[in-house]
């Protein structure tokens, strides 16, 4: 995220010390607690994913693997208006207050590598599972 920053002309993102630091108003010790979040979101929005494709009843790639890059497109739209728009404003340390598009674009980008990553990870496994004679 940060290189994809630079590369789009803005300053770095630390996204990981943006969020800590927004539940606890400090620096210090931030980057932990927003990698913890960052981490069981991940965790959280994965399985999301897999609901989805399931209720779509689609598994195997290369539907799944655009199926992932589209509700990622989708959670990116939603993650950077919440980012740019509400935590934005709100966020207890000044340095964080600002969100130019490049940071939403940014994070949209990087919701969409998650969900192309969930939906090849989900294919794989699919495959696999065939493979093995487990589906």
């Amino acid at each position: 995220m940060k290189a994809m920053s630079r590369l789009g002309g803005g300053d770095e993102v630390d996204m990981v010390l943006a969020l800590g630091s927004f539940f606890t108003g400090r620096k210090e010790g931030a980057d932990r607690i927003g990698g913890l979040i960052h981490f069981g979101s991940g965790i959280f929005f994965g399985l999301i994913y897999g609901l989805v494709f399931s209720a779509l009843g689609i598994f195997d790639l290369p539907a799944i693997f655009g199926v992932g890059i589209g509700i990622g497109f989708l959670h990116g739209m939603g993650m950077a208006y919440v980012l740019m728009i509400y935590m934005a404003e709100r966020h207890p340390l000044s340095e964080f207050r600002k969100a130019p598009i490049v940071i939403g674009a940014v994070h949209l980008a990087g919701h969409i590598a998650f969900g192309a990553v969930v939906g090849l990870m989900a294919g794989i496994g699919t495959l696999l599972a065939n493979a093995l004679g487990l589906s």
